[in-house]
């Protein structure tokens, strides 16, 4: 199912930005701590790719133990470098679990069942395309420059 979810429509407060080169393309993913597939997402593709700004909207559904990381990611100072070292390295956030992250994975839980979520990673480009769930590098660049040329 196609979901309309365009770049205006995207609850930035929510997300944790990370930015790449000059971050002038955008995409918002959908991200589960403990997802294999999100964590291969996040390894061989969102770090190879170039001149963009990611909007990782943490969505943890397979378990308690994301619900826990995931809290704890949102309540570190530096969010996006939490993220960035739990999902490509492992390494375990120290952050601890606040009201302000409990919103924030309530918030965030909401949004992807409004937009008929069922699974992660769940990819957005910024003229709403998506859900798609992961790909290579060079295949989420290609879906960007049609984005952008639509």
């Amino acid at each position: 199912m196609t979901m309309t979810f365009n770049e205006s429509r995207w609850p930035r407060e929510n997300a944790i930005k990370v930015v790449k080169g000059n971050g002038v393309s955008k995409l918002a993913v959908f991200m589960d701590p403990m997802c294999v597939y999100c964590k291969r997402l996040s390894r061989e593709t969102l770090a190879n790719l170039m001149n963009v700004t990611i909007y990782c909207y943490i969505w943890p559904f397979l378990s308690e133990e994301s619900k826990e990381i995931a809290s704890c990611i949102y309540s570190s100072a530096d969010k996006a470098d939490v993220l960035v070292r739990w999902m490509k390295y492992d390494q375990m956030p120290t952050g601890m679990s606040n009201e302000y992250s409990e919103e924030m994975i309530e918030q965030n839980i909401a949004l992807a069942d409004y937009l008929g979520l069922q699974g992660t990673p769940a990819i957005f480009l910024s003229d709403g395309r998506g859900p798609f769930g992961a790909m290579s590098a060079k295949a989420l660049t290609h879906k960007i420059i049609s984005a952008e040329h639509y």
